[in-house]
């Protein structure tokens, strides 16, 4: 498990506002502010875990995860948050929430289900990760489901409130506040975590809906899915790092430097574990450019400069250059003979 740097930073920063000792929480991470602003870092569960422990106690603030999430706002989750505020509307932005929560936190899943009068979204914390730290666990899940309510409201510009609330994971408090920030009956000692809705809200309209680029931001977070499936002749670490290297993606892939700050490594480390491996981090990310531009090829209302931007080019003629030294064979050309051989 890990969780965004970012993240953590704004965690920092909320605790500070809420009395919290900056430096305390700070040293917790042994980064520097502007380390932890890193679009691209990631930390693994343990500095995570002390930070919120520690942001809890140090604030004497009970319920810090809900008003974390009452604070927190979409840039907070990036690629998901971009593909939720694309959406055609609320159905469409949750499926993808659930469908790509794995590419932000492997450890809360998600699940959308969908009744005859009703809709709840579900979120079960990793079993084990409750056994290391209940108190983070708990209060992520209060600033998930505050923020994702806060952000219902943002993307309709209406304030729909859930009809109730349920909590398995989060131990029973005084509702009065709770109830007050997220605006719904809450029921504690229930055996899901859980927010009900009124169906009639599934097919509200979101207002910065935008079919061209929600097909792009969709198209790249499948590609980062559907890539870490690992080879079957990779090794662990290959695995290891191939997975943060599409993890990275922003959609560009990042630099050798991103990824060994990522993984904790020297860069100088890094390039000696892949020689080890027979491999290049210029021809890892080679392989990998080439895998995402085939399956982007495949894709018929995907055009040349869009499969362009998403593997990071400038324009399309680097691209294309590219393209024709892995194949062979021109984007168009490949495209081509696609169509052709699957009958289209």
């Amino acid at each position: 498990m890990d969780f965004s740097a970012r993240y953590i930073r704004n965690i920092i920063f909320f605790a500070s506002r809420q009395g919290a000792d900056f430096e305390v929480l700070l040293k917790t991470t042994g980064l520097t502010i502007e380390e932890l602003g890193a679009e691209d870092l990631r930390l693994d569960e343990k500095i995570y875990n002390e930070v919120v422990e520690k942001a809890v106690a140090l604030s004497k603030d009970d319920l810090f995860g809900l008003h974390l999430g009452d604070y927190l706002n979409l840039s907070a989750v990036g690629l998901v948050g971009q593909i939720a505020q694309t959406s055609k509307n609320i159905k469409e932005a949750l499926q993808h929430i659930c469908h790509f929560a794995s590419l932000g936190c492997k450890a809360l899943p998600m699940e959308l289900s969908i009744g005859t009068n009703t809709f709840q979204l579900s979120l079960t914390p990793d079993i084990e990760w409750v056994k290391e730290s209940p108190v983070a666990v708990e209060h992520t899940l209060m600033a998930t489901i505050a923020f994702t309510l806060k952000e219902f409201q943002t993307l309709t510009l209406k304030k729909h409130h859930p009809l109730k609330i349920h909590f398995s994971t989060v131990k029973e408090r005084k509702t009065g506040e709770i109830t007050e920030i997220l605006g719904a009956p809450i029921l504690f000692g229930e055996n899901e975590n859980a927010i009900i809705f009124d169906k009639k809200y599934l097919h509200e309209p979101i207002i910065s809906s935008d079919y061209r680029l929600h097909s792009i931001l969709v198209e790249h977070a499948n590609q980062k899915l559907a890539a870490q499936q690992v080879k079957s002749s990779d090794s662990a670490l290959l695995k290891m790092i191939k997975d943060t290297i599409i993890n990275l993606a922003q959609p560009a892939l990042p630099s050798i430097e991103q990824v060994a700050s990522n993984l904790n490594l020297t860069v100088r480390t890094l390039q000696r574990k892949l020689k080890q491996e027979n491999q290049t981090f210029k021809a890892l990310t080679e392989e990998i450019k080439k895998e995402f531009a085939i399956s982007y090829l495949k894709r018929k209302d995907l055009n040349i400069g869009d499969i362009a931007f998403l593997l990071g080019y400038a324009e399309p003629s680097p691209f294309i250059r590219s393209f024709k030294k892995w194949t062979g064979k021109s984007p168009t050309s490949f495209r081509n003979e696609f169509v052709k051989d699957a009958g289209f």
